[in-house]
């Protein structure tokens, strides 16, 4: 199992998370690693882009130039005291990375056709990411680092709603199939052989 947390899980737990992930050999933590399975190389990465939601723990700039979202409140980050509120959270995440930056600390496997990226944030532009009120709230920057460095697979969340309202959850930019299958009522989830490239989207009930 590769995996990590999301942008609604908070960051004081990522130490438990990570630990509880060792105590497994067949669990792995991909947060910003590499790992190869079968002679294929997952790279994850967990960051998203800003948006107006106060819980910013996992949140940076997408770009320098980036333009905020109008906030709902005053930016929270999690803290083992509770809650730090931030009074200038533009200010503050200035400071830090951009997802731009982020994706070119990551480990670049060298047969990047066999490479798997796991990004929670989507690409912008593929109809990945499509809200409700029909804004596109994908990364450029992840975008852009699709197009130039071209891996196999990539894998993407966070935009639940984005394949009901755009009717698509794959796309393809240059060589590499972007993917994303979306999450609401039901548990849905993409079964995937990448021998062959082939793929399936699959929608469960859930039960109780």
């Amino acid at each position: 199992y590769l995996c990590y947390l999301g942008n609604d899980d908070l960051r004081i737990f990522d130490k438990l998370f990570e630990e509880t992930c060792n105590k497994y050999s067949f669990v792995v933590c991909l947060a910003q690693r590499k790992f190869e399975v079968e002679s294929y190389k997952f790279v994850g990465m967990n960051w998203v882009v800003d948006y107006p939601f106060r819980l910013k723990d996992r949140c940076r700039m997408d770009t320098d130039d980036y333009i905020f979202q109008e906030q709902f409140g005053k930016g929270l980050l999690s803290t083992p005291n509770g809650w730090q509120e931030m009074d200038d959270w533009f200010t503050c995440v200035k400071k830090l990375p951009t997802i731009e930056e982020e994706l070119n600390r990551l480990v670049r496997p060298k047969d990047i056709v066999k490479s798997v990226y796991v990004i929670h944030m989507p690409p912008y532009r593929l109809g990945l990411d499509r809200c409700y009120d029909g804004s596109e709230v994908g990364s450029k920057a992840i975008y852009n680092f699709l197009k130039k460095y071209q891996p196999k697979l990539s894998l993407h969340g966070h935009i639940h709603e984005s394949p009901e309202v755009t009717g698509r959850w794959y796309a393809k930019l240059g060589r590499t199939i972007c993917i994303q299958p979306g999450q609401l009522n039901e548990f849905t989830y993409i079964a995937i052989d990448l021998s062959t490239m082939k793929f399936d989207r699959i929608k469960e009930q859930y039960v109780a």
